[in-house]
């Protein structure tokens, strides 16, 4: 799915505002301290239900209620997502996904057009009622007129006549509500008078009635399927279900993601903390920072672990990244931890010396890697991205 628009209603500066998304590359440009960082934020209060703060997420000098809506988003819906969906009725029909939040975070949503009730089994019902009503009819007009009707035989054909009725009355295409309990319990109980009374009924004392049609045997299990259906899980909240879990993640791609470090001192890890960027691709090589701190100083065993990390780096970007035409090399010398970048030709430079555009794409990358999501809407926070032929990969 797609993300079409998100309106902001009072977080932090955006009072009221409207961001339109319809396409694959949305720019944000403004000035400093325009409020950039503040739209991508509020986009990634989309992805779960934490609620906002008051001093921290909301507009100043205003007052807010738990109940009042921050943001809302829609989505629209792609053939897959239709797809995931089909075995409901007429969900070929769904459009759209919209989402919105109020201050207290839980998110609420709400597929539009909304999914119809299927009245088929309903009708199977009115059409299984009307035959068995004809079929007992007949059945004891055969011996009596109407005027003989025992008080039973009345009694069933006039609660048939009024199922029947019932029924018919409550397929509103213009409504979806279930059949109410009381009327869910007659029908229930109709399949068992009728056998009761058919079982018990002899015409003029002469015939007991003890065969019937595979429609009047098949009453009772149309009726369950009815039933089951009348109160089953809404085919909306089914769909907004299926569809939560397809909605893309926002992902905030920022400065700690970004800024990939060149070297770092891993005798000092107990006092400096080696930020985002560097996790990431030390996780993605399958290295442990701490365990490296532990061995840097025993030569074979860290130039093993290396290799091993280099090899694996390589596989990822030979596969899925094959178009970037560079990837990151990992080097210990001593303590020091040291990031390079080699190209295809196998020519080594330092990352420092490459641009800043080459070192974010490569952590942009790693990141991507690292966070294993495949439906994703990617925040790039002041970003300056080069414009290789790797951004293309799927």
């Amino acid at each position: 799915m797609d993300l079409n628009w998100v309106k902001f209603n009072g977080f932090k500066r955006f009072e009221k505002a409207t961001l339109n998304t319809s396409g694959k590359v949305i720019a944000l440009v403004g000035a400093n301290e325009a409020g950039k960082s503040s739209l991508l934020e509020a986009l990634t209060f989309l992805n779960n239900d934490n609620p906002f703060s008051q001093d921290i997420h909301l507009t100043r000098n205003k007052e807010f209620n738990n109940e009042d809506i921050i943001l809302e988003a829609a989505f629209l819906l792609n053939e897959e997502d239709r797809k995931a969906i089909s075995y409901l009725y007429r969900s070929e029909s769904v459009k759209w996904l919209y989402i919105k939040k109020p201050v207290s975070g839980k998110r609420q949503f709400e597929i539009k057009p909304l999914l119809p009730k299927d009245f088929s089994y309903r009708q199977q019902t009115i059409d299984d009622l009307t035959t068995a009503y004809y079929f007992y009819v007949k059945k004891i007009n055969k011996y009596n007129n109407e005027s003989n009707y025992t008080n039973q035989q009345k009694d069933i054909i006039q609660q048939s006549n009024n199922l029947i009725d019932q029924l018919k009355k409550s397929i509103n295409k213009e409504q979806n509500n279930n059949l109410s309990s009381s009327l869910q319990e007659l029908i229930k109980q109709f399949p068992n008078e009728i056998f009761s009374v058919l079982n018990t009924t002899y015409i003029n004392d002469k015939e007991q009635i003890t065969e019937y049609p595979d429609f009047l045997l098949n009453l009772k299990d149309n009726i369950d399927k009815l039933l089951k259906y009348e109160n089953g899980k809404d085919p909306n909240q089914q769909a907004i279900e299926i569809l939560k879990e397809r909605i893309p993640e926002f992902l905030l791609f920022g400065e700690q993601e970004r800024n990939l470090q060149s070297n770092f001192n891993l005798a000092t890890l107990d006092k400096v903390k080696p930020n985002k960027a560097l996790l990431n691709l030390l996780q993605m090589a399958n290295l442990d920072i701490i365990k490296l701190s532990q061995i840097w100083n025993r030569r074979s065993r860290i130039k093993t672990e290396i290799n091993k990390a280099n090899k694996r780096i390589t596989k990822i970007y030979e596969g899925k990244w094959s178009q970037s035409e560079v990837k990151p090399v990992l080097e210990v010398n001593n303590s020091s931890l040291r990031v390079s970048i080699e190209n295809l030709e196998g020519d080594d430079f330092e990352l420092n010396q490459r641009s800043d555009g080459l070192r974010q794409f490569i952590a942009l990358i790693n990141f991507l890697e690292m966070e294993h999501t495949e439906q994703l809407i990617l925040l790039i926070d002041e970003a300056e991205l080069p414009s290789p032929s790797g951004l293309s990969n799927e």
